[in-house]
């Protein structure tokens, strides 16, 4: 046995071993002895470990938390939506996911161009919905599978250099266009088929090359470029051309993250606005810059660079082509740093090796993966759970049942009555939304020469995400 060692400190106690002994330490004490006082955190700043995607941390006065300010186009508690995009070249589109037309299908686009003609949304075969700018104006082509196709144009021109509000609904054969919450026109594409069934991704602001020439084959569009945004000949590089640009996205009543989907030559925000970038490298606050404030230089303040499209810009420099102009960037402050590089580099290598990036990680619904980047420094990705997306696994899966009542169709024969079923609506990041129970019901089917039969058609009862899509 021991005997109690004179060494113990901090009100420790022994705890007695095979010939040798522990000290038990209290009140967060440590060390062999106890000798170790509990450790002490030093307050740090609530920015310092923000989940600020796309714009900076802001810490509004009197507070002890912090709010996020978005970067332009991006919108969201902590910026992680994309919702104000604009299109700056005349290939430019988006790319979602396709168009759930049952029971029906709602289209809300918030817009603003001065291009006559150009795609607005497109998507189909052979069957296909068309909406695009002719001649200023909205033009419609519309069929579910029932020749001929059925075509509208709107009264109002929207090519104006102002925002308007574009409306399109679908409920079977029937399709309703209101712009400005104006009237409403009605076309109906007369048939045997009801529903426009499609499984190709939904464009909208433009298409990709071979789905735009085999578009026009089918004369589904009579101009397959992007509504791009500017009128040839009436802007120079002192009066930049506003691009066309859209904004706030609703599909069946829900707002659209716009960076959910495939994007070419398609940039955040509107152009002409300040970009906010949280780029300090010691935690400092970005702040938001008007577009108009000049001044020299100051050494640990921000430096503020203007895009090209100003008033001081050369002639052959015009941005007609570019997809970004007239923006202000806020850059870190200069810091003043007496090491030399090879000391720099030194540490940071030994930093680099000390650090584990998962440590203080953010992933929420997920689980961190550490990595490297391409210059060797440390860096981690979320490998999010079932369901889940985004950069920090922190856009919930909207996977959901949508039910609705139809007659069941089949071979020219129909159902005796209306069929209540449903489909599996809704994103589950790069999984799919599936029916996770189904059940089999029996219907007698009547035929147009009076014959009749019965079959068993699958009635969907849960749906959930998952990661196989077939």
């Amino acid at each position: 046995m021991t005997t109690k060692p004179l060494a113990l400190q901090n009100g420790a106690s022994c705890v007695d071993g095979i010939n040798e002994y522990t000290c038990k330490c209290v009140n967060e004490y440590s060390g062999k002895f106890c000798e170790v006082g509990p450790a002490v955190y030093l307050q740090t700043s609530p920015c310092q470990h923000n989940d600020c995607q796309n714009g900076i941390c802001f810490v509004p006065a009197n507070s002890k938390d912090y709010v996020c300010k978005c970067s332009p186009g991006f919108s969201g508690k902590h910026c992680e939506y994309l919702t104000r995009v604009h299109f700056g070249a005349n290939d430019s589109y988006l790319a979602l996911e396709p168009l759930k037309t049952r029971p029906s299908s709602n289209v809300t686009l918030h817009l603003r161009t001065t291009q006559k003609d150009g795609v607005l949304l497109y998507t189909g075969d052979s069957a296909h919905l068309a909406v695009e700018l002719f001649m200023g104006r909205v033009r419609v082509s519309y069929d579910v599978g029932n020749y001929p196709v059925s075509n509208m144009f709107s009264y109002e021109m929207v090519n104006d250099g102002i925002w308007h509000t574009v409306e399109l609904l679908t409920i079977k054969q029937n399709f309703t266009l209101r712009i400005d919450h104006g009237t409403a026109r009605f076309i109906v594409n007369d048939g045997t088929n009801e529903y426009l069934q499609t499984t190709s991704p939904l464009y909208i602001g433009g298409l990709p090359r071979e789905v735009a020439e085999e578009a026009t084959k089918k004369w589904h569009l009579r101009d397959t470029g992007s509504f791009i945004g500017y009128l040839e000949g009436i802007y120079s590089c002192v009066v930049p051309p506003p691009p066309g640009c859209l904004e706030r996205v609703y599909l069946n009543g829900r707002l659209k993250d716009l960076g959910s989907g495939q994007q070419h030559k398609v940039a955040p925000g509107c152009g002409g606005e300040e970009t906010v970038r949280d780029q300090g490298q010691r935690g400092i606050q970005g702040v938001i810059i008007a577009a108009e404030s000049e001044g020299p230089l100051v050494s640990g303040a921000p430096r503020v660079t203007q895009r090209p499209g100003g008033p001081a810009m050369d002639e052959q420099d015009c941005p007609h082509n570019t997809s970004i102009a007239n923006e202000i960037q806020v850059h870190p402050p200069v810091l003043e740093e007496t090491e030399t590089p090879t000391e720099v580099e030194e540490s940071g290598d030994e930093e680099a090796a000390r650090v584990d990036p998962c440590e203080n990680h953010k992933c929420r619904r997920g689980r961190c993966k550490p990595r490297r980047k391409a210059d060797g420094a440390a860096d981690y990705k979320c490998r999010c759970r079932t369901g889940w997306s985004g950069r920090l696994c922190d856009q919930a899966p909207t996977c959901r049942k949508e039910q609705f009542t139809e007659y069941y169709v089949e071979n020219g024969c129909r159902s005796r009555r209306p069929i209540k079923n449903a489909i599996c609506s809704g994103t589950c990041g790069s999984h799919c939304c599936k029916p996770r129970r189904t059940k089999q019901r029996q219907v007698r089917l009547i035929c147009n020469d009076g014959t009749s039969y019965k079959k068993e058609i699958e009635i969907i009862r849960k749906c959930r995400c998952r990661r196989r899509c077939y």
